[in-house]
């Protein structure tokens, strides 16, 4: 192996003194550099990292596959140009060595700038993390929503209570004498195939029934029930300062760092000195914690002063997020709720004036989840108009890591791309001049980004079964067995929203990304390469 990693050293330092590389770098030094301080998202902090995270990402991706497709395709067909190749060739080393060491040296540039930009992205997050939010929510959404690393677990489904209205929506129409006009139409529909039409009559049934039990009238409730939630977040312990103090109405002002006070949720349990209380106000940088008459009587805090230190212990939380759509008009789009979220071990009732179609976050206590890990939600319409909640825009999400693990493997991710694209990059190099292969490269690179747009808009073309609606599924199907979907493994999406790349996700994307279509790839090129007729140069 002494050959190929020759190749790949002198590929990395031969990588290193291109301009074309360079001028890359200093692409991606100046975005980085400058995107945190002239990016303000929507006016929040949390808009502002969220803007930050998700475009230094992008943009790290695409410089970093441009500069991998530039010097993949560039060193090798300027060497076959050049005629630095048949140094190589009179070298007892196999042309095999030749292409994967030439793979190794860009995947170790890729490796060395992707760690350098994902620092840089880490650390300036961090800087941003410490400014000052526009309230105590943005403050909460940063240190909940953006920092995290969260699972959304969807409601249990409700096809049993679909099924059970179907057949009573049936049956209430064969008693009143309208099955048989209601059934006559779909049979004509179905062309008098009556198992078709009697599928029509129940398909439609199906849907109008699942619209009724996703809405809710003034006055209605909806109700979902979410089992199997694992809480796994740890409680965290910091210090505080008490900065005001009344023992006579229990009521403590403690200061604290900010991603602490962050993460507390007002009405929601917080320990001082290991005596639990409420919160009962919240600010950017402190809060209010009241407790009972007895509890301030116990010895941990009879000593608590004004200006003295305290020990603060947060507990870890849960968030239900969803959607609602107003069938009418609303006063200032704003939809009046009542909510009852009820656990095994405890149960939260709260009111909320929330806008219509845009999602909201409530942010629980995690002692609301007992050992079965079940959760029932009540939905109450205030407003004077009928609600609709769908199923799928309705979900609970907790912690179950941290960020810093997250955004981990979220480089891995990146860096198995970039190892996906310089494999194609050496294979088009591999037996075409350096205009033509960048061109390749450049073709494939949208494509796999855009993979599922361009799968949906050829199924739902209207070139029907022609010649040109059969070749393009052909070759959809062709490219979709090729390339990965980078849309699907591109990692901004997680980190923005602070959802969780699991291990599962990224062990799989690694075996087919990496062990399958890469190493083809690198196979193929090894071929292509070893039969080239490398005394002429082919255009």
């Amino acid at each position: 192996m002494r050959g190929l990693w020759s190749v790949a050293r002198h590929t990395f330092t031969q990588c290193l003194r291109m301009k074309v590389a360079g001028v890359f770098i200093i692409l991606l030094v100046l975005c980085l550099a400058i995107m945190p301080f002239a990016m303000k998202g929507d006016g929040t902090l949390s808009g502002r990292i969220q803007t930050f995270i998700s475009y230094g990402t992008s943009i790290t991706a695409i410089l970093l596959g441009l500069v991998t497709i530039f010097l993949a395709t560039g060193i090798i067909a300027s060497d076959v140009r050049d005629k630095q190749i048949f140094t190589v060739a009179t070298k007892p080393l196999p042309r095999w060595k030749y292409i994967i060491g030439r793979w190794l040296g860009i995947v170790m540039l890729d490796a060395m700038l992707l760690a350098f930009s994902s620092l840089a992205i880490f650390g300036l997050s961090q800087y941003l993390r410490s400014g000052d939010a526009l309230n105590n929510e943005d403050r909460r959404k940063v240190e909940t929503e953006v920092f995290a690393a969260r699972k959304r677990l969807s409601p249990e489904p409700m096809e049993k209570e679909v099924k059970k209205r179907t057949a009573a929506r049936i049956k209430k129409l064969k008693e009143q004498g309208q099955f048989d006009s209601v059934f006559e139409d779909y049979k004509t529909a179905a062309k008098g195939d009556m198992d078709y039409a009697r599928g029509l009559l129940i398909q439609e049934l199906t849907k109008q029934i699942s619209k009724e039990i996703q809405s809710a009238g003034p006055g209605k409730t909806l109700k979902w029930t979410f089992s199997a939630i694992e809480v796994k977040g740890e409680q965290l312990p910091a210090a505080g300062n008490i900065i005001r103090l009344n023992r006579d109405r229990g009521l403590m002002r403690v200061s604290a760092e900010r991603k602490v006070v962050g993460k507390l949720i007002y009405g929601g349990p917080v320990s001082i000195n290991g005596i639990e209380g409420k919160v009962r106000n919240l600010d950017v940088d402190y809060f209010d914690a009241e407790f009972s008459s007895e509890k301030m009587q116990s010895p941990s805090l009879v000593g608590v002063a004004e200006g003295k230190k305290v020990e603060v212990l947060v507990e870890p939380t849960i968030q239900l997020s969803y959607k609602a759509a107003a069938a009418g008009r609303v006063p200032d789009n704003i939809l009046k709720s009542a909510w009852q979220i009820v656990g095994q071990r405890a149960y939260s009732t709260l009111t909320r004036d929330d806008p219509e179609n845009l999602p909201v976050t409530l942010t629980l206590s995690s002692r609301l989840i007992g050992p079965d890990g079940k959760l029932s939600v009540t939905y109450g319409n205030l407003a004077p108009t009928s609600v609709t909640i769908l199923t799928e825009d309705i979900a609970v999400l907790y912690r179950v890591g941290n960020f810093e693990m997250n955004f981990f493997k979220a480089v891995l991710l990146m860096l198995i791309q970039l190892m996906f694209l310089a494999g194609i990059a050496v294979l088009a190099g591999s037996f075409l001049s350096f205009p033509v292969a960048c061109l390749v490269c450049f073709g494939v690179l949208p494509f796999s980004i855009a993979r599922e747009f361009i799968s949906d808009a050829v199924s739902y073309s209207d070139w029907g079964f022609g010649v040109q609606g059969v070749l393009a599924n052909y070759i959809v199907k062709l490219m979709n067995i090729i390339l990965p979907d980078f849309s699907s493994t591109s990692p901004g999406g997680y980190l923005v929203d602070g959802m969780i790349i699991s291990w599962d996700h990224l062990a799989s994307t690694a075996v087919l990304t990496l062990a399958v279509r890469t190493l083809i790839v690198l196979l193929v090129a090894c071929i292509i390469f070893q039969k080239r007729e490398l005394a002429r140069v082919q255009v």
